[in-house]
């Protein structure tokens, strides 16, 4: 496989790994052979992701598994970064951590030590909160607790308008602005059907396509957590990557029947907003 010339003026090459080397459980069409291409070029390749629920020993396994080698230090995830980040700022300081066990391993990494489930978790010196499926009414308390008696909270999700709004209630309900990481949460933890093993009667999902790589793993998910006579609602505002999803999801023996609503809404600025709601089922 030769190398574009643009390429060949570069001495690094760093990867993105969802939707870029892989997608759901395979890897993207030709991924294996180009990156055996840079290395044979002489290129150095990295492997970044801003998915926050597994750690850097698992990316490693799937590369493997994918014909891809690769080892730790090839790999950049956003654990790691916050990693980095609190041991350079924050080492020696209590932690109190909203996460997945790969977030709570990083953060403890990092030399901070972590109170999750003891009496000082209210009085932590920081907040950490990432994307998790494990987040319940205790854990808010307890965050809002301690930010309240002065923690440094670091806020993550994958849409930067989520943030946004974490800073801004955070600053209305505490008085304090949470610094924020973006991350990536698409791929789901085998915890969701912890109490559903067979799936889920009913599924809602809102405004969930953005992108066409988006389409395989949310339909690999749906496949998961939508039980076998079960419904999927799903709503959208009409962007493209929608029917290409309703075309794929037809082929792979989903039935849909669509609605569509152009309002009134609440907000005249949403005047022109046009709602969407799909109800799949499998056939």
């Amino acid at each position: 496989m030769p190398l574009s010339p643009l390429l060949q003026a570069y001495d690094q090459v760093i990867l993105d790994l969802d939707g870029c080397v892989w997608i759901g459980d395979q890897a993207t069409p030709g991924a294996p052979e180009a990156v055996a291409a840079l290395r044979h070029a002489g290129k150095a390749v990295a492997f970044a992701t801003n998915n926050s629920w597994h750690p850097g020993e698992e990316h490693v396994r799937r590369l493997w598994s994918l014909g891809i080698q690769a080892s730790l230090t090839d790999v950049v995830t956003v654990g790691g970064a916050v990693q980095h980040l609190l041991a350079e700022t924050r080492p020696g300081r209590s932690a109190f951590v909203i996460g997945r066990p790969s977030l709570v391993d990083h953060v403890a990494d990092a030399g901070l030590k972590v109170v999750n489930g003891t009496e000082h978790a209210v009085r932590a010196e920081v907040v950490l909160v990432g994307s998790t499926d494990a987040f319940d009414y205790d854990s808010l308390r307890t965050a809002v607790l301690a930010v309240r008696a002065g923690a440094d909270l670091l806020a993550t999700d994958y849409a930067p308008e989520s943030l946004l709004l974490t800073r801004i209630t955070a600053l209305r309900h505490c008085g304090l602005e949470p610094r924020t990481m973006q991350l990536n949460w698409r791929q789901p933890s085998q915890d969701l059907l912890a109490g559903y093993p067979a799936g889920y009667p009913v599924v809602l999902a809102a405004d969930v396509l953005y992108e066409r790589r988006d389409i395989l793993p949310l339909l690999d998910l749906f496949d998961r957590i939508v039980e076998p006579d079960g419904v999927l609602w799903l709503a959208e505002p009409g962007r493209p990557p929608a029917s290409i999803f309703l075309e794929t999801a037809s082929r792979q023996g989903w039935s849909f029947a669509s609605a569509t609503w152009t309002g009134p809404w609440p907000d005249p600025g949403d005047a022109e907003v046009v709602a969407r709601v799909h109800q799949l089922r499998r056939r």
